[in-house]
């Protein structure tokens, strides 16, 4: 198994790779303001578990502006955007699930994107994406 950093280097690859955006791990604890998606994905394989991000509702729309190749001031359908971040986490998880090297294949359901407010975030580690902040989980089955 892994450890929640090979997740945020992960996150990192797809962001600079896919979305044409810059993201760190940052030290501390960072408030994530307004509305946020919640996006989990779920996993099954050589061992089972969930990679959980909340987002501002923002950056998921400059990352999916990003990712379409819209103009920044471009009018994107929220179901779009709600989209694209659930796609966003699903790419994070299928990197780091194959960086591991198992041998065994790995499943990977469809992402459920929630909203919830930014406050109520889970901090497990917390990273920016183009100084927005996001939090990141990884919860694992025993």
């Amino acid at each position: 198994m892994s450890s929640l950093k090979s997740v945020t280097d992960a996150i990192v690859t797809v962001a600079e790779q896919s979305f044409f955006a810059y993201a760190e791990p940052v030290a501390g604890d960072v408030a994530l303001p307004g509305d946020c998606y919640e996006i989990a994905v779920a996993f099954s394989g050589a061992f089972a578990g969930a990679v959980r991000i909340v987002m501002p509702i923002a950056l998921a729309r400059d990352l999916c502006a990003a990712f379409s190749g819209a103009p920044p001031d471009a009018e994107i359908a929220p179901e779009d955007v709600a989209d694209l971040a659930g796609e966003f986490a699903n790419m994070a998880c299928g990197t780091w699930l194959t960086a591991l090297g198992e041998t065994e294949c790995f499943s990977l359901a469809h992402p459920l994107v929630t909203t919830r407010s930014g406050d109520a975030a889970p901090a497990v580690a917390v990273m920016v994406i183009n100084d927005q902040p996001i939090s990141v989980a990884l919860e694992l089955e025993s």
